[in-house]
C-alpha cells in the first residue's frame, strides 16, 4: 500500500514539475525530486507508527471497557440478583467444552447463579443467554441456551 501511495506521490510530483518547467522556464534538478520523496517517505513512516500507536491505544481501551462491564455486570449482580449486562453472543459462542472455570469466567465473567451439583461439578447461569456444566474436576461438559432453559432468574 506504501508502494502504491508513493509511486502515486511521485507521478503526481513529476506531472506537476513538468507543468512547472513549461510555464517557469527553469529546469529543476532530479536530486530536488529524489529528496522531496525521501521526506514524504520520511513522513508517511512517521504517520504508519502513529498509526500503530493509535491502533494500540484502542485495543487498551477495549480491553477497560470489557473489565469495566464485567465490573457493571459484578455489582448488578451482587445487588440485584441478576444483570442488565450480559455477555455478549460471540464470546459466549466461544466456549468450548474442556475449558476451565477460570477460561469460562475471562470470556464472560462471573455467572448470576451457581447450582452445586450432588455428583460434584457445577452448572454456571448466564440469564439471557444460556447455562454451562463442569465436571467435577471444573471442565466444560455442556453448555445449553435459553431456548432451552428460561429467560429469567429462577424462583425458588
Amino acid at each position: 500500500m506504501r508502494k502504491i501511495l508513493l509511486l502515486f506521490v511521485l507521478t503526481v510530483s513529476l506531472y506537476c514539475y513538468g507543468e512547472g518547467k513549461e510555464t517557469e522556464g527553469k529546469p529543476q534538478e532530479t536530486t530536488d525530486i529524489t529528496s522531496k520523496l525521501v521526506e514524504m517517505s520520511s513522513r508517511i513512516d512517521k504517520m504508519a507508527a502513529e498509526i500503530k500507536k493509535i491502533q494500540e491505544e484502542i485495543e487498551k481501551i477495549k480491553e477497560s471497557v470489557k473489565i469495566l462491564s464485567y465490573t457493571i455486570r459484578d455489582l448488578q449482580i451482587y445487588t440485584q440478583g441478576g444483570a442488565t449486562i450480559k455477555p455478549d453472543e460471540d464470546a459466549w459462542n466461544s466456549i468450548k467444552r474442556g475449558m476451565t472455570t477460570e477460561d469460562v469466567k475471562d470470556v464472560l465473567g462471573n455467572p448470576e447463579e451457581i447450582e452445586v451439583q450432588r455428583a460434584g461439578g457445577e452448572v454456571w447461569y448466564y440469564y439471557g443467554l444460556g447455562s454451562i456444566t463442569f465436571d467435577r474436576n471444573g471442565k466444560v461438559v455442556s453448555q445449553k441456551t435459553f431456548k432451552q432453559l428460561p429467560l429469567e432468574r429462577k424462583v425458588r
